[in-house]
């Protein structure tokens, strides 16, 4: 289990990252981040009802989340300390936990997605 000082718990703080943070994206996972003062990185995962209407498979997905988050800092984590919101899309609770510790790890090393805004003169 990740210990608490790593994880992101106020809802302010999320919708502040889901509106205004970098986004990294694949197939299975949508990574939001928001650079912070603090010493380390902290996690959140937001795991929607679309995603599934029982508790049970969200909250297991939830914490095999959490769990490679522990096992792998350096892989799941960026070079500056950063508030960090995972939001996994429908197809991740195909995965077994093997290949979701991959998928997971590779969309952190991913660039991040750019929002393209337009620009007023």
């Amino acid at each position: 289990m990740l210990a608490k000082q790593y994880k992101l718990t106020k809802a302010d703080n999320i919708k502040g990252i889901l509106n205004k943070g970098k986004q990294y994206s694949s197939q299975y996972f949508v990574i939001k981040t928001q650079e912070t003062e603090e010493p380390i990185s902290r996690f959140s995962i937001v795991i929607s009802n679309k995603i599934s209407k029982k508790a049970v498979i969200r909250n297991k997905l939830r914490r095999q989340l959490f769990e490679i988050i522990r096992l792998h800092p350096e892989e799941t984590s960026l070079k500056k300390p950063h508030k960090i919101v995972i939001l996994p899309r429908t197809r991740a609770l195909q995965l077994d936990y093997n290949r979701l510790e991959t998928e997971l790890i590779q969309t952190f090393k991913a660039k991040p997605v750019q929002k393209d805004l337009p620009t007023y003169n």
